[in-house]
């Protein structure tokens, strides 16, 4: 199955670079939907025509972004969270947890 996620520039980059290899989102019903094996086709938000695509390779749940962040790096950790916290709702971090989707680029 194939999903589409649009990410902002930074991270788009990131991915071309291959220097970024984990996205992170909210476990929410869409995000549930994923399996090891899908294809993710990344579109830049301002240019949605500009795709990248990705291969899902391994899932992993927490119950909050400060769980995920300490299993990957630590460094930045509060910063972190209050960037992520200006994308996604504290309230919906609680009610789905979140998702680390580590890929591949195709």
């Amino acid at each position: 199955m194939d999903h589409i996620m649009h990410l902002f520039d930074e991270p788009f980059d990131l991915i071309l670079k291959d220097k970024k290899k984990v996205e992170i989102r909210l476990n929410d019903e869409k995000r549930r939907r994923i399996r090891v094996g899908d294809t993710i086709t990344f579109r830049r938000m301002i240019k949605p025509n500009e795709n990248l695509m990705c291969q899902v390779v391994k899932l992993t749940v927490y119950n909050s972004f400060r769980d995920l962040l300490e299993s990957l790096d630590p460094a930045n950790l509060d910063e972190d969270i209050r960037s992520l916290h200006q994308i996604y709702d504290e309230t919906d971090e609680k009610k789905y947890g979140v998702l680390a989707i580590q890929f591949a680029m195709l």
